[in-house]
């Protein structure tokens, strides 16, 4: 090695010396996840590593990650701060119990949160970009997720065998949910919040039926119990909620202009609030309510259809 070369290598190393800097990626611990940065323009952007990835930096690895975890979409270490980007399949088939993602994260890998047999709770972003086709099968633990607003559509039988879920929220967004008719198959006995903020698209069932068409959005949810519809939610079409004989509570808070036939046939409800922006009530809309004694019907409303209230105890309508 000629003098020069040797000069300029050792104030190389000082540079690195006195800055900090390393010739590889951090990765770290922080709040029982571990993180790795990227380099060059990406290095304050942290995907999360899988359990017993080595550290370069700070405390020492974990084996496992267990509990309640939380992934922000911004921290700081050691002075710095990073974003976190990306959740990849990190968590997947871990222990952990419940999962909070922030806004701000884009990206998760294929089955990120799959066969996790103790998970139930999650909610993910509403940044995340796009939702696998797997990518909380096999959470039979599972109680209570979101689907997030950037996503556009979900695969076949994505979100089948969810036994023991009670609540899904469909995040709001202007853009319609693309949604496969066996896209929650055998996954709603024990649901018993569902909260749309979005119009549905495709063949779209959250119901316990066999057409698997769109008109059975929410059909024979025999434990649901609160149904809400809000955000950018528009259209009740027909037989949508029908046959949800413990249903107690619809909240209705997006611009509904219209309803379908039997939308709301044999439900559980003792009272119902008509949307402002609805003029008709269709045939069969609250027929075979066995605890249906109040309806509120809106300014709008011009027209009652024929056996709209057949069977149904309405003592007072206004």
């Amino acid at each position: 090695m000629n003098v020069s070369t040797f000069i300029k290598r050792c104030a190389f190393v000082a540079v690195l010396g006195v800055t900090g800097l390393t010739l590889n990626a951090q990765t770290f611990v922080y709040e029982g996840l571990i993180y790795k940065a990227g380099t060059g323009a990406k290095s304050t952007e942290l995907t999360v590593q899988k359990p017993g990835t080595k550290v370069t930096v700070g405390d020492p690895t974990l084996k496992a990650f267990t509990g309640k975890i939380r992934v922000p979409a911004k921290l700081t270490f050691n002075g710095t701060e990073y974003k976190v980007v990306s959740i990849g399949t990190a968590l997947k088939g871990t222990d952990i119990e419940e999962i909070y993602i922030e806004d701000g994260v884009t990206t998760a890998g294929r089955g990120c949160l799959s066969n996790c047999g103790k998970l139930k709770k999650v909610r993910f972003p509403s940044t995340l970009a796009k939702f696998y086709g797997n990518d909380v099968q096999g959470d039979t633990l599972l109680e209570e997720f979101n689907i997030p607003a950037n996503v556009k559509a979900m695969a076949a039988a994505s979100c089948a065998g969810l036994k023991r879920l009670k609540r899904l929220v469909i995040d709001e967004s202007d853009a319609a949910l693309d949604l496969d008719a066996a896209q929650f198959d055998g996954s709603l006995d024990s649901l018993e919040y569902l909260e749309i903020n979005r119009p549905i698209d495709g063949k779209a069932c959250f119901g316990n039926n066999q057409k698997g068409e769109n008109q059975d959005l929410g059909r024979n949810l025999k434990s649901l119990k609160t149904l809400v519809l809000g955000g950018k939610y528009v259209s009740i079409h027909a037989n949508y909620f029908e046959n949800n004989p413990a249903l107690e509570t619809v909240t209705i808070t997006s611009p509904i202009a219209d309803m379908g036939e039997r939308c709301f046939y044999g439900c559980g409800f003792a009272e119902f609030t008509v949307p402002a922006g609805v003029t008709a009530i269709p045939n069969n809309a609250f027929r075979n309510c066995p605890n249906l004694k109040k309806v509120v019907l809106g300014d709008a409303v011009t027209s009652i259809g024929t056996q709209a209230f057949m069977s149904s105890p309405v003592e007072d309508i206004n």
